[in-house]
Formats: structure tokens, C-alpha cells, sequence
């Protein structure tokens, strides 16, 4: 018995000095960003995480069908968007047009008496031809664009790619100088 209390000491000991001769430390390496970091506004946003990026179709409901009109509650119509065209670019905004449908219903006896046909404006800022050959381009929705005859449009922004190195840290386990 008297061994084995001496035998498991020194098993202890021995194991204890292993345990001490190593540390977690936190490495920082500083790394290029990648093409999902944007910048917009001076604030930098991960695409692929932020709940304010979504592609351009899904932000404005691009070729959204239309719903059976047994399926309108209410009254209010779906609307139908086809595929946006570029009409004019000022600097780094690209002035989008959008057709739209929405169907009128007579309030009286619920049938839809005529489509409306409309036109929506909106602006992309740094929309690149890159990035802009679907509407399943990132964007984010911004403040509302003022043009210089003073109309305000709906507006997007694809932000710049990010150019500041970033972080990557990592806990790493390595042995204590002696």
C-alpha cells in the first residue's frame, strides 16, 4: 500500500509538469478581406451575414407572380415587376426603370377590370456591370436618393469592396518559454 500511494504521487507530479509546460496564446494575423466584406457608408458589412443584403430581385420582388385573385385578402393585388433596364447613369448612381402590373379590381363586384401598367424608378449606387449581369446582385437599402431637380427615388447601394486588412484571430496552444 505504501507503494502505491508513492508510485501514484509521482504519476501526479509527472502530470502536473506536463499541463504546465504549455499555454494558450491569441495569434492576430491581419489578412486581405474577401468579396463578401462591402463597405458602406464607412460601415464594412459581411454580405453573406448582414439582414440588410439581399439580392436586388428579392429586395424589390422581381417577377414576383401574381397570386389567383381567390387569393387576394382584402382587395390588394399582388404586382407583377419584370426584369429592371438601366435608363441613365449620374456619377456613381445607375437610375433603374421597372415595369409594373397591378391589376384592378372594381370594388363593387370584385372582378378585375383592367390591368394598370406603371413605371417605378429606382437608383443603384455602385452597381457595377460586374456584378449587375442578373437582378441577383447584393445590395442593401439606403436613404432615398435626391436627384438635382429635387425628386427622391427609392435607393439601393452595392457598397466598395473592402480594402482594410482584417483580423483573423485564433487561440493557439504552444509550449512556455523556459
Amino acid at each position: 500500500m505504501k507503494w502505491a500511494i508513492i508510485i501514484l504521487t509521482l504519476c501526479c507530479q509527472s502530470i502536473q509538469a506536463q499541463t504546465n509546460e504549455y499555454e494558450t496564446v491569441t495569434i492576430t494575423n491581419w489578412v486581405k478581406p474577401g468579396p463578401y466584406l462591402r463597405v458602406v457608408g464607412g460601415v464594412t458589412y459581411n454580405v453573406a451575414y448582414s439582414q440588410k443584403w439581399k439580392t436586388f430581385s428579392k429586395q424589390e420582388a422581381l417577377m414576383t407572380p401574381l397570386p389567383d385573385m381567390d387569393d387576394i385578402i382584402g382587395g390588394y393585388p399582388g404586382t407583377l415587376y419584370r426584369a429592371p433596364e438601366i435608363k441613365k447613369t449620374i456619377g456613381n448612381a445607375r437610375f433603374f426603370e421597372i415595369d409594373c402590373i397591378r391589376p384592378v379590381i372594381d370594388p363593387p363586384t370584385g372582378q378585375v377590370s383592367e390591368d394598370k401598367k406603371f413605371l417605378k424608378n429606382v437608383v443603384i449606387l455602385n452597381f457595377s456591370e460586374a456584378t449587375g449581369k442578373s437582378v441577383n446582385f447584393y445590395c442593401m437599402r439606403t436613404t432615398n436618393y435626391v436627384d438635382s431637380d429635387g425628386n427622391s427615388f427609392i435607393c439601393y447601394d452595392c457598397g466598395i469592396q473592402a480594402t482594410n486588412l482584417v483580423p483573423d484571430i485564433k487561440k493557439v496552444t504552444v509550449k512556455k518559454p523556459n
